[in-house]
């Protein structure tokens, strides 16, 4: 693997803080949330949103802070759903509702996961000492974004192994770069072409390599977008740091914008996720839902698990959609070309 950039400090370019204003005045533009042309019914659907994380936790982002946002988001019936199954509802031209994309950055990237008495430390404690248990005590699951060349490594504590737990647990991979280097940001001179299209597709050939499936997202490190041509050849799902907005339409997903969490806290993040919950449904006069299906073709790598969390339903719904058809299905292994149909819930079909 190739070895990560060196890295300046962080307080010789910009705080977090900073960053995070800087990112939400240049992409404001992304935010924009346009109605589909033509489609009166997606002019009241309000999108799905996304929500962006780190494992870092400070006194201004505690710990007790994100847990309160978990329990919003499961008082209000929020399911998670993966940027591949947002991708189908949208080309289906379905509009679900009461659902929310959680991404987590910065998952491998080499930072002390261990302080000097050998107990779990830094962002690597964050995510399985706290993140974690979160998301399954409510049944949640993340999108990942991996830093490749730092994947094994001892001052990370991130290793492949982990990575393919989490994804066992319908859990979706991202890449978040090879490198993570502050020369992505445009300092130190730049960086070329070639060394971009590198972070590019050699982090999405190791992902595939170890994971054993393609990843079709991509995140931004810092926001540097660059050479999106090169990007687009490669990934389907680019993920900016742009604050706010959801996803609304199929294009969007070539420049995702997304919610800074530690920026929505307590009420703001509950009257914030309001707007997209089942609750949101008062916003609409006489609201019609249905019962909704989506027909799944089993590709290389796949498991019961991952599809059901990739669409929001449960193990158990798959199962009983399609013993009819697939008898042996909980105990038989897939087979790639299985046409499995996934429950999907409530589909917003607009109103009156």
């Amino acid at each position: 693997m190739p070895k990560a950039m060196p890295e300046r400090s962080l307080d010789t370019l910009l705080s977090r803080r900073s960053f995070l204003k800087l990112s939400a005045a240049v992409c404001a533009a992304i935010a924009v949330q346009a109605a589909l042309p033509g489609d009166s019914l997606a002019s009241s659907w309000p999108g799905v949103p996304v929500l962006a994380y780190h494992p870092v936790f400070d006194e201004s982002w505690t710990v007790e802070a994100f847990r309160e946002q978990m329990r919003i988001l499961h008082h209000l019936g929020m399911r998670t759903l993966s940027f591949r199954a947002l991708e189908w509802y949208l080309k289906e031209g379905q509009m679900p509702r009461g659902r929310v994309i959680i991404s987590i950055d910065d998952i491998g990237a080499a930072k002390a996961c261990c302080d000097r008495n050998g107990r779990l430390a830094g962002p690597y404690a964050n995510f399985w000492l706290t993140m974690f248990p979160e998301f399954r005590q409510y049944g949640f699951q993340a999108t990942l974004g991996v830093v490749t060349a730092d994947i094994p490594d001892e001052a990370s504590g991130w290793d492949w192994r982990k990575i393919r737990f989490l994804q066992s647990l319908g859990y979706e991979l991202a890449s978040h770069s090879v490198s993570h280097s502050y020369k992505l940001v445009g300092r130190d001179g730049g960086v070329t072409r070639d060394e971009v299209w590198h972070e590019f597709a050699d982090s999405k050939a190791t992902i595939q390599e170890k994971c054993g499936i393609e990843p079709i997202g991509y995140v931004w490190p810092f926001n540097a977008i660059m050479y999106k041509e090169d990007a687009r050849s490669l990934y389907r799902i680019l993920i900016t740091y742009g604050e706010g907005g959801a996803v609304r339409q199929l294009d969007q997903l070539l420049a995702v914008p997304r919610y800074h969490a530690e920026l929505h806290q307590g009420p703001a993040f509950r009257a914030l996720m309001e707007r997209y919950s089942d609750v949101g449904e008062r916003a609409f006069l006489n609201p019609r839902t249905r019962r909704s299906e989506a027909l799944y073709v089993v590709q290389s790598g796949d498991s019961l698990g991952r599809i059901a969390a990739s669409f929001g339903t449960t193990t158990a719904s798959l199962l009983a959609a399609n013993q009819h058809r697939y008898p042996e299905l909980g105990t038989a292994v897939l087979q790639v070309g299985m046409r499995l149909q996934v429950p999907t819930g409530r589909v917003f079909l607009g109103g009156p």
